[in-house]
């Protein structure tokens, strides 16, 4: 009897879409119809396998290139955090499509406020749409983690970033997974079964206008290239193949300069 293959590697050759990740506006969908597959819904075998990939950029300029499973709703939490480390869960707000329902920066707080984000998984991609930009002087964004003893800087170990607070827009924040990361956190109402990190920022102007968010997006990225040129590309296969998370409901290809003629190919399964 023949072998027959109950899930079968597919091909996807298709436009990366006119956005950096998951999705240039806060969408009701959550993002599908921008995703190059979206999970099957099996209640288990779900996690995304890729085989092989090749990300195109035909952009026209510089731009950071990758592969990234969103992670479904279920999976992750966030909400405002202060200076010192006080946590409001507002998951709710982050994962709906209002506009400007969440602060990113709370100028009335002062330096190292901002957002906390964790997980059920260990994650390297932040998406964000800000909607009303704010109007602080020299924001500068850190980012920290939890080792089990103590919140660590990771800001250093930041692999693409853009001005979160100034200009409207979509956002792409894309780091190094750290290696002693583990569940949990200090502070008040901070999550402790999920992997978190803060997002804080000190200004060298408080301004009058807060940053807003309407949505935020969260996932886990593989074959990350640092900026390629115009129509160079990054060509990646794995033998044998590499699942993502399985915490992931869609996969997206990342290019931080957007363009229609981006290009991505895909080989892959969902297991």
């Amino acid at each position: 009897m023949a072998y027959v293959d109950v899930f079968p590697f597919e091909w996807i050759s298709q436009s990366a879409g006119n956005k950096k990740w998951v999705s240039a506006t806060a969408v009701a969908d959550w993002g599908n119809s921008q995703a190059l597959q979206a999970a099957p819904g099996r209640p288990t075998l779900k996690s995304c396998e890729v085989a092989a990939c090749r990300l195109v950029n035909r952009s026209g300029v510089p731009s950071a290139v990758g592969l990234g499973v969103r992670f479904a709703t279920s999976a992750w939490v966030g909400g405002p955090i202060t200076s010192a480390n006080a946590f409001t869960d507002d998951t709710g707000d982050l994962q709906n499509a209002l506009t400007g329902d969440v602060v990113l920066y709370q100028r009335a707080l002062g330096n190292g406020n901002g957002l906390l984000l964790g997980a059920l998984d260990r994650f390297n991609t932040i998406g964000l749409i800000l909607s009303t930009a704010g109007d602080q002087t020299s924001p500068v964004l850190a980012i920290a983690y939890w080792d089990g003893t103590t919140w660590v800087d990771w800001t250093a170990a930041i692999f693409w970033q853009e001005s979160l607070v100034t200009v409207p827009g979509e956002k792409l924040l894309l780091f190094l997974e750290p290696s002693g990361w583990v569940k949990g956190g200090s502070g008040t109402n901070v999550p402790q079964t999920t992997y978190n990190v803060k997002l804080t920022y000190a200004v060298g102007g408080a301004g009058t206008v807060d940053p807003l968010l309407s949505q935020v997006f969260i996932g886990d990225s593989h074959c990350q290239v640092e900026p390629l040129g115009n129509m160079a590309q990054s060509d990646v296969i794995t033998a044998p193949s590499a699942r993502f998370s399985p915490y992931g409901d869609a996969l997206f290809p990342i290019f931080s300069s957007p363009s229609p003629a981006n290009m991505v190919e895909v080989k892959l399964r969902w297991l």
